[in-house]
């Protein structure tokens, strides 16, 4: 059997070490259609810590930012992957636009594949990432779920229980596997080893593209980065934003600490030294929750429902009082494991290699 990976994002790639290590463990063959993130700076560096093999396909990611025309983009790319590649299933994960492409693109060729990270949800329509969820979902042959509450929610949505499996959650096999190797390198050359400091990342387009939202997360920012210093991934879809919308008023806050797009390993060092983190972000919510850090999504909900039910993500929007509230509990409370769902101790590469092997019938009937 040969499975192939879409990777879509970054997040895709931390995702996938868990899979590919246990498939290639099993006498899986596994390979990886990249669809634009190898060739970032960041890119290579993070298969290498991974010990992920470089791509077999590596695609030209969209320029567009019009998000039919992404996806068409996509769709015609990954489609002439899969002509060359010709995989017996494809792993999809989360909800990149990449993800919902490839879907299109496996039924077109009649591949079948599976969900990773299926049943998240937020219930907001007006999400075009819980738009990429349904309709991945939708023609998933197998959907394997992070815990029993993303299970739950499919089998409510009708269905058939016999194709939902919960296998754990990557980014925590993931994060449990890499974590000693983590750098603090990049705290060292910021003056913040054994310093109290929070963790800030914005990328949104909800936050980024709405100059009223962004205000208001400004404000915050601006108020709590006076009394702890804050280290701001700047990624480059933040940057571009930022300076579309002449927003440099970001980087010239006195106690911003402003670094771009790290290593794996780099964030997870900046990532479990800080005392609390303000962010937009999905995969970071579960890794605080499982730290035991104070996470402050700037959201109006999450799809990451079990952080909110076993853990210390708090939902603030952009509400700037809200933002330096949270940030204050955070400082002046003692740093502790909290609970989360005790499906994320699995070892979700096996388990979801195992189904994969369970269920061959599927991928060649």
């Amino acid at each position: 059997m040969l499975a192939v990976s879409i990777i879509g994002g970054r997040p895709n790639i931390i995702k996938t070490e868990p899979i590919h290590h246990s498939l290639i463990l099993a006498g899986v063959q596994h390979e990886i259609i990249d669809t634009g993130v190898f060739q970032k700076n960041y890119g290579e560096k993070i298969y290498n810590e991974l010990e992920l093999p470089k791509p077999s396909i590596i695609l030209q990611p969209s320029s567009s930012e019009d998000y039919l025309a992404n996806i068409k983009f996509l769709s015609r790319e990954i489609n002439t992957a899969l002509d060359f590649i010709k995989p017996d299933v494809l792993l999809i994960y989360g909800d990149l636009d990449p993800g919902v492409a490839a879907s299109f693109s496996s039924l077109n060729k009649n591949i079948p594949f599976v969900h990773i990270e299926a049943g998240l949800r937020n219930y907001e329509l007006d999400d075009t990432e819980e738009i990429n969820r349904l309709i991945i979902d939708k023609f998933s042959k197998l959907l394997l779920c992070t815990s029993n509450s993303a299970k739950n929610n499919l089998t409510t949505e009708g269905f058939n229980p016999k194709d939902v499996f919960v296998v754990g959650n990557t980014i925590i096999s993931a994060l449990k596997r890499h974590l000693k190797l983590a750098s603090t390198n990049i705290l060292e050359e910021l003056g913040l080893e054994n310093t109290k400091y929070g963790l800030l990342t914005i990328h949104r387009e909800e936050n980024l593209t709405s100059p009223g939202r962004l205000d208001k997360i400004f404000k915050g920012i601006e108020v709590v980065q006076q009394e702890t210093p804050l280290v701001f991934i700047k990624y480059s879809s933040t940057n571009k934003a930022l300076t579309r919308n002449g927003r440099n008023d970001f980087v010239s806050l006195k106690n911003l600490k402003t670094i771009n797009t790290l290593s794996y390993h780099e964030y997870l060092g900046v990532l479990q030294n800080a005392s609390f983190v303000i962010t937009d972000s999905s995969g970071i919510q579960d890794e605080t929750t499982f730290l035991g850090i104070p996470c402050i999504t700037c959201r109006e909900t999450t799809h990451r429902a079990d952080t909110l039910n076993h853990g210390n993500n708090h939902l603030v929007s952009d509400e700037p009082e809200k933002i330096i509230l949270e940030a204050s509990r955070a400082l002046s409370a003692e740093k502790k494991r909290v609970s989360y769902p005790a499906e994320w101790d699995m070892d979700a590469g096996e388990a979801i290699a195992s189904v994969l092997l369970d269920h061959m019938e599927v991928f060649h009937g």
